[in-house]
């Protein structure tokens, strides 16, 4: 009999958490699930210590290094429950998540027809022994069951990907074929435009606090903390441009939508800009990088002039590059608070003013 979940853990070289997270999975109370462990050509171990955990629920498959991406979209295609979770290697899940009664619910959700499902979160320390917890109906303003194809709603309605509990007729039809929603093939992990995909393409949308998970942050393993900025950038713009592409393959009567993507992509583009310019990274990199995508004879080009709000910054830096550089010079005392603070943030693990618990008894 096929199982009710399944929970896709994609890994890489993360054998300092790994252990902890799949006993997060296993020890939860109802067992109508199976884990698919997705290793991506690790080279530390990780491998074996899935393969320690092999069984009748415990799949474990390896592949040559391809990216995560990839490696997630072959976890939903060898998944067969009837829900999906995407759980990261160094994540948790909380004690006495996946019920009988959770499943029930889940159950109940799927016959209303709802494809997704939105949680809250903890974000915890490295040692999951305190966490911040982040409420989606506060922080979103969305409780209850809304409906899909709504452009507003698909944009900054959702915490983090990996905690989303999403039903499988959302990325298979009833005859077995893929749907639109997928991870865009790309080296790095643009998770925003999948977390785009899925709200926008789901049929009905739960946001509740009741389900969460316990999320790692500010550890040596995750994946962007090694990360070069200035070379994930053009990942990140390829990931919008495909963005704007992909509603206009598959949704194309939905202009709303479109335009959408299309003033995402030219705010994204923006921030990164001013992202580059306060932390007093080469601006004449990211400008030849803006020049690529909306300068003159490039293919989003026309976008400048058909928003010019959101473009106006871009613009700005093609047409006057020192007058953007000068806007961006920081005093050495300035320069010292800055520091002072990122320290302070990394180190303290508090912010916001949201409540932070110790966890010791959720897991």
């Amino acid at each position: 009999m096929k199982p009710f979940l399944s929970i896709i853990i994609p890994v890489y070289n993360g054998s300092l958490y790994l252990r902890e997270t799949i006993e997060s999975v296993l020890c939860q109370p109802c067992n109508d699930f199976e884990l698919l462990l997705m290793d991506d050509g690790s080279t530390d171990g990780s491998l074996e210590i899935c393969q320690s955990y092999e069984s009748d629920r415990v799949k474990v498959f390896s592949h040559a290094n391809c990216g995560v991406s990839l490696t997630r979209n072959e976890g939903m295609e060898r998944s067969s429950g009837q829900w999906i979770i995407f759980c990261d290697q160094d994540d948790a899940m909380r004690k006495n998540f996946y019920t009988s009664e959770r499943k029930a619910q889940m159950q109940e959700l799927l016959q209303a027809g709802v494809e997704l499902i939105v949680p809250g979160a903890w974000w915890c320390d490295a040692q999951l022994r305190y966490g911040t917890r982040r409420f989606i109906e506060k922080e979103t303003k969305c409780s209850g069951i809304y409906e899909g194809r709504n452009d507003a709603l698909s944009w900054d309605h959702m915490l983090t990907f990996n905690m989303c509990l999403y039903a499988r007729s959302l990325f298979f039809n009833t005859d077995g074929s893929a749907t639109p929603v997928r991870f865009f093939a790309l080296p790095k992990d643009v998770e925003t435009t999948f977390r785009h995909m899925a709200l926008y393409a789901a049929r009905k949308i739960l946001f509740s606090d009741e389900y969460a998970f316990c999320l790692r942050r500010c550890n040596e393993e995750s994946v962007s903390s090694t990360w070069d900025w200035m070379k994930v950038y053009p990942v990140v713009f390829d990931a919008y441009a495909r963005l704007v592409n992909w509603h206009r393959t598959f949704y194309p009567e939905d202009r709303q939508a479109i335009e959408g993507a299309e003033k995402a992509l030219l705010r994204r583009m923006s921030f990164t800009v001013d992202e580059v310019g306060r932390n007093q990274w080469d601006l004449g990199e990211i400008r030849q990088l803006v020049n690529d995508y909306v300068g003159e004879g490039a293919p989003w080009v026309h976008l400048l002039d058909k928003y010019s709000y959101e473009g106006q910054l871009l613009l700005k830096l093609l047409s006057s590059p020192k007058e953007v550089v000068a806007n961006y010079h920081v005093p050495l005392l300035r320069k010292a608070v800055r520091f002072c603070r990122k320290v302070l943030e990394k180190h303290l693990f508090i912010g916001g003013g949201k409540t932070e618990v110790v966890l010791g008894r959720w897991l």
